[in-house]
């Protein structure tokens, strides 16, 4: 990973989902930084992310910046985080190839099972983009003057 600073920790992840408090928040640590880097700066456009990540990093978020942050960030990270980890996260790549991690104990869920759990936390970030969507409409944000939002909260799997 690149030096970037995390906008939330994978004890966020796990207090805001199912997760259980013994994951291995290592393997949590690089879907964050994909949900962030990557969904996060798409969703709040590159002005906006810059503002916010400038000044949480500064631990100078203020005003409708905190609130977007505190209300609507860490939500709509810890769900995506969720979503990259249900695919990706039982995959263990090594010099040997491709390995899925798996416990004497339990049973794994099959690929249709756990892409409908990854839906599901789709379906929570699409909710987290609505409502931020209708939080932003009458703020006055310098940073979201050019960009439209447009969110398209009907799926084919409801």
């Amino acid at each position: 990973m690149s030096q970037v600073t995390l906008m939330i920790e994978p004890a966020d992840v796990i207090a805001l989902t199912p997760f259980d408090g013994n994951i291995d928040v290592d393997n949590l640590k690089p879907m964050i930084f994909i949900a962030q880097t990557t969904h996060l700066k798409s969703f709040l456009g590159l002005n906006l992310y810059n503002k916010i990540y400038n000044d949480f990093v500064a631990e100078t978020l203020t005003g409708v910046y905190q609130t977007i942050f505190e209300d609507y960030i860490k939500d709509f990270l810890s769900y995506y985080t969720s979503s990259l980890f249900v695919d990706f996260g039982g995959i263990k790549v090594s010099e040997n190839g491709l390995h899925r991690v798996s416990s004497e104990n339990l049973t794994s869920l099959d690929s249709a099972d756990s892409e409908k759990l990854s839906l599901k936390y789709v379906t929570l970030i699409a909710g987290v983009e609505a409502n931020f969507k209708e939080y932003i409409c009458d703020k006055d944000i310098p940073e979201l003057a050019d960009k439209n939002i447009n969110i398209e909260t009907q799926f084919p799997w409801r």
